[in-house]
């Protein structure tokens, strides 16, 4: 299966720990809309971690936007270079 391929029908399962780690980020950043991606180091539908945007994508298209990012990343997980 290709990187950015998806399974049919089969639901994306966050480990607890993601899902608190996800929700503690984006209440952090609210009343702002948080953007980012999920990672998986697993499978299609296993996210073992995310990457959060700083910038959102309003600001982005008027050239107002950081080029800088949040990153939470997981302890087994390597820390992504700056």
């Amino acid at each position: 299966m290709s990187a950015g391929a998806t399974l049919q029908g089969e639901p994306i399962v966050l480990p607890a720990s993601l899902r608190d780690r996800l929700l503690a980020v984006v209440r952090e950043h609210h009343p702002q809309k948080s953007f980012g991606y999920l990672l998986s180091a697993t499978g299609p539908t296993r996210p073992t971690d995310f990457v959060r945007f700083a910038a959102t994508f309003a600001t982005a298209r008027t050239g107002e936007a950081s080029s800088s990012r949040s990153v939470a990343t997981s302890s087994t997980t390597p820390t992504p270079a700056s």
